[in-house]
């Protein structure tokens, strides 16, 4: 349409054009190939050799990274992810990067991979650059592994300092000379703090030393996953554990018995994601001013009790408008204490530890420390 020099007709075409690229999801591009004159090379030109391809509007690989963005999505819900997700089925036309394993009968749909909705891409798949497509083809299957209720084989990576080159390397965590594998029981994906986690426990007889209670949770930052997979027994993939008693009450039942996740509430007990015993809750009282109040309730949410606070204060301690302060307590109920006393740390400026008093006095003792450190300098 644009070597058109009718103004109606080639508007007409360049219409016409648009909808042939809505209805094939691409256009057809003529490009240069060499020329056969010399002089002339890639000109596309009457005496040129011309080359035709087609270029789609959006990719599978694009395709793939709407559809994670749409599952790690915290403000969607299980419904709204289900059918933005199949409409996102309808208009992707590439799916020759999905494979099925273990399909005995072809006429047999109910694969395993179909039951639990397991999406396995091939490890040639080209559809993103190095480790962007690694990293998305893991979302989809922890995504899977936690709706399927199944067990999951993981390896996750940690930074090592490398003295040789003086650069910071990245690779998998090591266990006796080998690279680990985590079996875990994954139950729920979630944002926290700008990261994206997997909640999850060790699978019974999994867990290292370390790990005293029997079903303790722990997260994992999913951009640290290096690889994923579903084991299996036999053909089957194993089951996920029972929910462990420490995660029940972060789960509610939706309407058709589903379980779904309190992020919020979760977050407000472990907002660092340290996570060590039930002995180890406490109920911590938290003075602020009404601008510092903004970030507890970023770290630990809305579900706090704020109060005013008695304790006296000079008339030397003014705002932002140069008027006199006004002081709250945030009262912050059943939060781990390591999780509470780092967060006192980050924010000695704004924020001050009243109760318990253990908490005061680890956070007093952690500042000295600091100040002792930065006296030495």
């Amino acid at each position: 349409w644009s070597e058109e020099e009718n103004p109606d007709i080639r508007n007409e075409k360049r219409r016409l054009s648009s909808v042939l690229e809505n209805i094939f999801g691409g256009k057809i591009e003529v490009t240069g190939a060499a020329s056969s004159v010399p002089g002339k090379a890639g000109n596309v030109n009457s005496r040129a050799q011309k080359r035709y391809r087609f270029n789609p509007a959006m990719k599978d690989s694009d395709m793939r990274m709407i559809r994670t963005s749409i599952l790690s999505n915290q403000f969607l819900s299980e419904d709204e992810k289900n059918k933005i997700s199949s409409k996102l089925r309808i208009l992707n036309m590439l799916e020759e990067n999905q494979i099925e394993e273990n399909v005995e009968d072809e006429n047999d749909t109910d694969t395993e991979e179909e039951r639990y909705g397991i999406e396995i891409f091939s490890d040639e798949d080209p559809g993103f650059p190095g480790e962007d497509n690694r990293y998305l083809r893991n979302i989809h299957m922890l995504d899977a592994a936690v709706k399927g209720g199944i067990q999951i084989e993981m390896t996750y990576g940690t930074y090592d300092y490398d003295a040789d080159n003086g650069s910071i390397d990245y690779h998998g965590r090591m266990e006796g000379g080998r690279e680990k594998w985590y079996r875990l029981n994954p139950y729920a994906l979630f944002w926290s703090g700008g990261y994206y986690y997997l909640l999850a426990t060790y699978v019974s007889g999994f867990a290292p030393p370390y790990i005293k209670e029997e079903g303790t949770p722990i997260n994992f930052r999913t951009d640290r996953v290096i690889d994923v997979k579903a084991p299996r027994n036999g053909q089957d993939y194993v089951e996920r554990e029972n929910t462990s008693v420490r995660l029940i009450e972060f789960f509610k039942t939706g309407k058709n018995g589903e379980q779904i996740f309190d992020q919020q509430l979760y977050c407000s007990r472990f907002p660092k994601m340290r996570i060590s015993s039930h002995e180890n809750l406490v109920d911590a009282q938290i003075e602020c001013t009404p601008w510092s109040l903004q970030i507890i309730v970023d770290t630990f949410g809305n579900m706090i009790k704020v109060t005013d606070s008695k304790r006296k204060h000079g008339e030397d301690e003014l705002d932002y408008n140069r008027r006199p302060q006004k002081f709250l307590v945030a009262h912050i109920n059943k939060v781990e204490f390591e999780n509470i006393r780092d967060f006192c740390i980050m924010h000695p400026e704004y924020l001050t530890p009243i109760q318990p008093q253990r908490l005061v006095s680890e956070v007093t003792k952690k500042l000295k420390q600091a100040v002792e450190r930065l006296e030495k300098i």
